[in-house]
């Protein structure tokens, strides 16, 4: 659920990291009179320069859209190492499908064995 706009957490952002707006216009690239109406919440960014506003802050995406998270980013290294790990998983249930039913009862033991 959203508690709070864009504009008014990209205000908190930007006062927490002690940054003016055109420091973040020349972080991002993104035009200074592009950044007050964000601020002035006349417009919502779209999801590439929302990602670029939270990189140059160093907050979560979620929060500044004003979802009820935590302000910490996860960094682009952990959301790549859990993208890979979603595929890995996937593929491993794509395979494990395969399998009659002894098969992955087998799969199942020798994944028990692991995990202990």
């Amino acid at each position: 659920m959203i508690s709070e706009t864009f504009g008014t957490r990209l205000k908190k952002a930007l006062k927490l990291k002690d940054m003016k707006p055109s420091e973040l216009s020349k972080k991002t690239g993104i035009q200074l009179p592009l950044i007050s109406n964000y601020l002035s919440d006349r417009y919502k960014p779209k999801q590439d320069r929302i990602y670029l506003i939270a990189k140059a802050l160093n907050v979560n995406e979620a929060w500044l859209m004003g979802f009820d998270v935590t302000i910490e980013r996860i960094s682009d290294i952990e959301r790549q190492e859990a993208s890979d790990s979603d595929d890995l998983t996937l593929e491993i249930l794509k395979t494990v499908k395969t399998l009659n039913i002894d098969q992955k009862k087998l799969i199942l033991n020798l994944l028990k064995n692991m995990v202990q």
